[in-house]
């Protein structure tokens, strides 16, 4: 809807379009929220990315393993600072 609203205002500005109000100003934004997502593995599942992270080895299967033991998202970790 934003997109749409700054449209309508630059091409009015721009003088672009005959009109002098922008009708996309009082659609209501009316889309449904996005969910969080929470993905939780079980003991087996885990187990098993474990064991596949240990066959792939470094660096990709330690990463895997470090974000198993830390519970972190990837870009929480790859935002993590060494002081």
């Amino acid at each position: 809807m934003g997109v749409l609203r700054h449209r309508y205002s630059w091409a009015i500005n721009e003088a672009k379009l005959r009109r002098s109000d922008n009708p996309a100003s009082n659609i209501v934004r009316n889309l449904p929220k996005r969910k969080v997502r929470d993905v939780v593995l079980s003991f087996s599942e885990a187990r098993t990315v474990w064991q596949a992270a240990e066959s792939t080895g470094h660096p990709f299967g330690t990463h895997v393993q470090l974000l198993l033991l830390t519970a972190c998202r990837c870009n929480e970790w790859a935002s993590v600072r060494v002081s």
